[in-house]
């Protein structure tokens, strides 16, 4: 044998070595988080191997009672069944849950399960929650937030997958960001679609799409896949999630990362909600109550900019006017914000922004607005009419036999996920599925 190859072969076992130690040095280190985790809680971790987030270890309460519960159950504040049990839902319970998240229950009557009670955590932060909420794990929505939206953070989620968080500096919610597996596989993925459920491309797609593999994705998430048979990646499944939520969805959403739509929505349009969504741009939400989806609230982006809009307007990817109006006011300018939405400025000369231009949309409509009313976010009358939403997008969907896979409609430039009746998926904004465009695997078929 010579010496060349004597030599790549102890380069490959030293690879090997590294790899495997630099992943003890992981386990070891999130094992010691446990052990504090429990210590805080008044108990122990009884176990000596950490495999990964969903994987049960054995815990020991402060009144020895052992029990076995993933590492993602206990970090979302569940603890001991037996005590739980035993402690009957009064002021006094609530008010020892939130001491032992370091915070307090402001509220001086407990009503039942489902009443909202007020709570504080130990950096003064205020919400409502019920008390079901807070006995399933939750706690204060903006450390939540804010402790996810660093490197840290996503760094601290790679490991709960039993992988690392590669990159060195955190940008925004949709800046790519690179991610290993316990397997070593090495992909890009933005900090949003990570958060929501989305791990490594790679073992999802040597996972066996067998219902099986759905219970293994179901569990991972703290549920269960309740279905006993596997047709296909586009015929629903019945799933349950840790709150005890029942929907149906299809494996190829869950595989994409979606899940409980009951706890999705619950989140989102809440004030905890709309701060998050603030967040993800850098600014904030400075209401302190939520009414509904039409009803305005106050926002503040990072330039220190302050309006009103409504949660609806916002969650369809709105966001602050003064930052939109501070692009100029000439022909190019109004080019370049047809072009943001997928269409043309037909006119070859700007007046002032209340002379009206010509505008083409990305489905060929065509007619005239003034330069303001285009800036506060106006524009095609004709598909204004037509009610461009996500559930218009599914039944538009459903109409080809087919699944709009994606949850959220932004505008019609914006591309969505989709699905055919072969179970392909892929890419496409809105505008060119209303042309007529379909699956660009299927139109290769001969």
């Amino acid at each position: 044998m010579s010496l060349l190859i004597i030599g790549v072969i102890l380069l490959l076992i030293v690879s090997v070595g590294k790899n495997y130690l630099d992943k003890l040095k992981l386990h070891r280190a999130y094992l010691q988080k446990m052990d504090e985790l429990a210590a805080e809680r008044g108990g122990k971790c009884l176990s000596e191997k950490y495999v990964s987030a969903s994987s049960k270890l054995t815990w020991e309460c402060a009144e020895g009672h052992v029990w076995e519960a993933a590492p993602h159950v206990v970090k979302r504040g569940r603890w001991c069944p037996q005590c739980a049990g035993l402690k009957s839902l009064t002021i006094e319970a609530m008010q020892e849950i939130a001491a032992k998240n370091g915070g307090r229950c402001l509220s001086e009557k407990y009503v039942n399960s489902t009443t909202k009670l007020k709570w504080e955590c130990r950096e003064g932060h205020t919400w409502e929650a019920t008390s079901n909420e807070i006995k399933q794990g939750q706690w204060c929505p903006e450390c939540s937030t804010a402790k996810q939206l660093t490197i840290e953070g996503m760094q601290e989620l790679a490991i709960e997958r039993g992988g690392r968080c590669l990159s060195e500096k955190y940008v925004d919610f949709s800046s790519d960001l690179t991610w290993t597996c316990n397997l070593d596989h090495v992909w890009d993925a933005t900090p949003h679609a990570v958060k929501r459920g989305e791990w490594c491309p790679k073992c999802k797609e040597s996972k066996g799409l067998n219902i099986e593999g759905m219970q293994e994705v179901a569990l991972e998430r703290g549920g269960k896949c309740l279905s006993d048979t596997y047709i296909n990646s586009s015929t629903k499944l019945r799933w349950e999630c840790q709150a005890g939520h029942i929907w149906e969805a299809t494996p190829n959403e869950v595989g994409q990362g979606k899940w409980c739509p009951d706890c999705e929505g619950v989140r989102r349009f809440t004030i905890e909600g709309m701060n998050e969504i603030a967040m993800e741009r850098g600014g904030k939400c400075l209401s302190t109550e939520y009414v509904n989806s039409a009803t305005k609230l106050k926002w503040e982006c990072k330039e220190g900019h302050v309006w009103e809009s409504t949660p609806n307007a916002i969650e369809q990817g709105d966001w602050c006017p003064q930052c939109a109006g501070a692009k100029r006011l000439t022909i190019d300018g109004m080019q370049e914000i047809a072009a943001e939405r997928g269409g043309r400025c037909l006119s070859t000369e700007y007046v002032n922004s209340s002379t009206k231009l010509k505008w083409e949309c990305a489905l060929g409509h065509v007619w005239e607005a003034t330069p303001q009313a285009i800036k506060k976010g106006k524009w095609c009358v004709e598909c204004a009419g037509s009610q461009f939403t996500i559930e218009a997008m599914q039944k538009l969907a459903s109409e080809r036999g087919g699944i709009c896979l994606s949850n959220r409609y932004v505008n019609t430039s914006t591309k969505l996920e989709w699905e055919c009746d072969k179970g392909h998926t892929w890419e496409a904004a809105p505008n060119v599925i209303r042309k007529g465009e379909w699956c660009p695997e299927c139109s290769l078929d001969p």
